[in-house]
């Protein structure tokens, strides 16, 4: 359990170095939301039990802590679902005094309620707060450890008015016993937000690599083709070196569908994604930009090589059975500012044209 903790911990503080600081409050205040309707509403029923029970030796003070514990804490539940949320998240240092204040004064309730160092009900509440609140564990045990000797200091100096030392331990070890639960319940609670939160990143990073992916061949779609070959056409135009465009077109994709069904035409398709990733390599962007449209920008490539590379690609997807057209656009150095919609139009045209001829000697 102990090293699952520390994994844990590891984790987090792995994920919040670079990360959004942002949604990393977000789940944050999650929790302390939680922590605090918890406390609300045990303070609020120890105190309808106090006043109810007259018989439990409580007096007004007791009764009084818990009813400020269990405003304080409705209160703050309230805040963590507004715009106070991360104003009260960031202010630890605050929360620190106030949580210890209120741990320091419980054993001086229970000495002015009975004339003894008999524990008041509100020091359960005091743990809660550090336990749901503080964000370093050192805080907390040295906190609760001031509180316990407190009470045997107390108990040292007035006596326990009557109350027997085991029956005092008892209450002290129940105390400390009630803030472990407590404590072990906000950091299951927390692992739980931390797998939420891995399942909301998972969703994130899918979304975002869908957004600029061809789901079929894997290949970059419209929208990663424009991200990715933006920062290629810039370095190349700083560096005055050639970028090459190479526009290709299935051939007869719906008459494959048509005739033989779109498991066959996704399959060609897939290929087509395959040998052309394999023939331009790991340094040109290839892209499915549309049904049957591919397009490979070629970074520092000039129109010799770009032509041979392309005519490589041509003749290994003839080679499996997936007939295409292909056109090229070339911006060297000199030009304007190479322009990625203007290469991709030229290269469809040159496609265009490339697809005529063959039409008309074929």
């Amino acid at each position: 359990m102990l090293g699952e903790l520390r994994e844990r911990r590891a984790w987090w503080r792995r994920k919040a170095v670079g990360a959004d600081p942002v949604r990393l409050d977000v789940v944050a205040v999650q929790g302390m939301s939680a922590a605090t309707f918890i406390v609300a509403a045990a303070f609020a029923c120890m105190f309808v039990v106090t006043a109810q029970t007259p018989g439990l030796r409580f007096g007004v003070w007791p009764a009084v802590y818990d009813l400020l514990v269990a405003a304080v804490a409705t209160a703050t539940c309230v805040a963590t679902h507004t715009r106070w949320a991360l104003v009260l998240y960031r202010s630890t240092d605050a929360v620190t005094v106030i949580a210890s204040v209120l741990i320091l004064c419980s054993p001086m309730i229970g000495m002015w309620n009975l004339g003894t160092a008999y524990p008041g009900t509100g020091m359960v509440l005091a743990i809660v707060v550090a336990a749901g609140f503080l964000r370093r564990r050192v805080h907390m045990l040295a906190i609760v450890g001031s509180a316990d000797l407190a009470w045997i200091g107390l108990a040292a100096a007035v006596g326990t008015n009557g109350v027997s030392a085991a029956t005092f331990a008892f209450v002290v070890l129940r105390v400390n016993l009630v803030a472990l639960l407590l404590n072990y319940i906000r950091l299951r609670t927390f692992a739980e937000l931390i797998r939420a939160y891995r399942r909301l990143e998972t969703a994130h990073d899918r979304a975002q690599t869908f957004a600029v992916t061809d789901e079929l061949t894997g290949l970059a779609n419209r929208r990663g083709l424009i991200a990715a070959a933006r920062t290629a056409l810039d370095r190349c135009a700083a560096e005055g070196r050639a970028v090459s465009v190479v526009y290709f077109d299935v051939d007869g994709l719906k008459t494959i569908n048509d005739r033989l069904g779109h498991a066959s035409g996704d399959d060609a398709l897939a290929r087509a994604a395959r040998i052309l990733r394999s023939t331009f390599g790991p340094d040109a962007i290839v892209a499915r930009i549309g049904g049957d449209e591919f397009v490979a920008v070629l970074p520092e490539v000039t129109a010799g090589p770009a032509t041979e590379l392309g005519t490589r690609a041509v003749d290994a997807l003839t080679a499996v059975n997936v007939d295409v057209s292909a056109g090229l656009a070339v911006w060297t150095p000199g030009e304007a500012l190479p322009d990625l919609d203007d290469l991709v139009d030229r290269a469809d045209r040159a496609m265009y044209d490339a697809k005529t001829v063959r039409r008309h000697t074929g």
